[in-house]
């Protein structure tokens, strides 16, 4: 059978000088395994609300835990290791108040279920734990249905940019970004020589 990466599906990482933001990024598809997930074209139920989203990234997505409950991962293609949940539920305490969710490929849409899972994170009060959630992926596959990019532009801190789609649902609008996307590309090669640390 097609070999499974063992490796992490995300990283978490800060950047100098802004110590409340944290980047969460997924990598892209690696092998036969990660594109045997690519294939998994069927529209399932959204696992975060209304609409369908594609069956294999949605798997995969719910193998990273997106529970409370630090057995409650599915089998799945997602090596162990910290849940996505504890990753980013432990992020305030360590004074991140800010999350840009990032990926390529397979983790372009992966980033996108996530970054809207960030938004439904709230602390016991109810209140959300990131004062903002950013997420900004690139060469992403179509993630979901009409009703799922409905019902995302209703998250209140929902800022996607799809490059390769060339819209941008922004606090709840469509923006074309032919230019911008072309701007932000050339923007993060400019700051591509920033230090970062794992966290």
């Amino acid at each position: 059978g097609p070999k499974i990466n063992r490796g992490p599906a995300a990283f978490i990482a800060t950047e100098n000088g802004h110590p409340h933001t944290a980047y969460l990024v997924f990598r892209g598809t690696l092998n036969g395994a990660d594109i045997a997930i690519d294939l998994e074209a069927t529209i399932v139920a959204n696992p975060l609300g209304a609409g369908g989203t594609h069956q294999g990234f949605s798997r995969y997505f719910e193998g990273c835990g997106i529970t409370s409950d630090p057995d409650g991962r599915p089998l799945g293609p997602v090596p162990s290791g910290p849940t996505l949940y504890k990753a980013l539920t432990d992020l305030p305490a360590k004074g991140i108040k800010h999350l840009v969710v990032t990926g390529h490929s397979l983790g372009s849409a992966v980033g996108t279920l996530a970054a809207a899972f960030a938004n439904t994170l709230a602390d016991a009060e109810g209140a959300p734990i990131f004062e903002t959630v950013r997420g900004s992926v690139s060469a992403s596959p179509r993630v979901g249905d009409p009703l799922f990019k409905e019902w995302f532009k209703t998250l209140p801190k929902a800022d996607q940019d799809l490059y390769n789609k060339q819209i941008r649902p922004v606090r709840g609008r469509l923006e074309a970004i032919l230019e911008q996307g072309a701007k932000a590309d050339e923007e993060k090669r400019k700051s591509s020589g920033k230090e970062t640390k794992v966290i």
